[in-house]
């Protein structure tokens, strides 16, 4: 062992193991904050009711004219399998004992535990980028189902986005045409305003992207940068303040 190990203690830093592997879990705290999440008690499958068609009966017509009494169909549902996410924490009652008191570096159980939550988190998180196909598509159908880069092919919801347009959603290219990002506000202000109602109803809440675009986004604001503090070079903003038209956005 060594006379040094016999004889001096190490000099622990920290009172806790020091995150070293988690990525951003931003779109699952996203989705869980501002009215994007929903608690259900039970239940067969999950199922959500759409309004999806304008009733046409409604027009002008002459003094005598006679009403168009036809049935018009402006409801549907749109339907989702439950999916599970699971995992264990294995500990022994040796290894608790051990650590336990003043004999432990820190609380080994708990910390077995915060580990537990931050892994289950990361892989909901990551499943939440998914198309749902993955582990034999358990996975939970994620972005890339939901947000496709060709909304009119494929399913969602059991509902079929080639036979129903109301069920497609936005979809627009920012790739460059010369320079980097040279599209990429340009793209932002058409999708922000194709997800609003006349752009000032119902406009959208959040956007993620990769860090690179991130930054690309960031460096063009440059040009907006203003010092209000004399005393003080700050020479950019954090983060939590790179709003687009006040949505919040974030990268993974």
């Amino acid at each position: 062992m060594g006379e040094v190990a016999a004889s001096v203690w190490e000099q622990k830093i920290g009172t806790k193991p020091q995150d070293n592997i988690f990525e951003s879990h931003a779109l699952f705290h996203f989705l869980g904050k501002d009215g994007f999440k929903e608690e259900a008690d039970g239940g067969r499958l999950i199922e959500h009711s759409l309004e999806f068609v304008i009733n046409t009966t409604f027009k002008s017509y002459s003094e005598l004219e006679t009403l168009d009494s036809t049935r018009v169909t402006v409801f549907d549902a749109a339907r989702y399998e439950w999916k599970i996410n699971a995992g264990t924490v294995v500990y022994s009652e040796l290894e608790r004992l051990r650590a336990q008191a003043n004999s432990g570096k820190f609380d080994l159980i708990a910390e077995k535990l915060e580990n537990g939550r931050d892994s289950h988190i990361d892989a909901m998180n990551n499943q939440l980028w998914s198309d749902g196909t993955g582990n034999d598509s358990k996975d939970i159908g994620g972005m890339q189902l939901l947000v496709s880069t060709t909304p009119t092919t494929g399913t969602a919801g059991q509902i079929n986005r080639a036979t129903f347009s109301f069920w497609r959603n936005q979809q627009t290219s920012g790739a460059k045409t010369s320079t980097a990002f040279d599209n990429l506000r340009a793209s932002m202000r058409s999708i922000y305003n194709l997800c609003s109602r006349g752009g000032i109803e119902d406009t959208p809440m959040a956007w993620a992207t990769t860090r690179t675009v991130f930054e690309g986004y960031e460096g063009l604001l440059v040009a907006n940068e203003r010092f209000a503090d004399k005393s003080k070079g700050e020479g950019a903003f954090k983060n939590d303040v790179l709003l687009f038209k006040g949505a919040k956005g974030s990268y993974y």
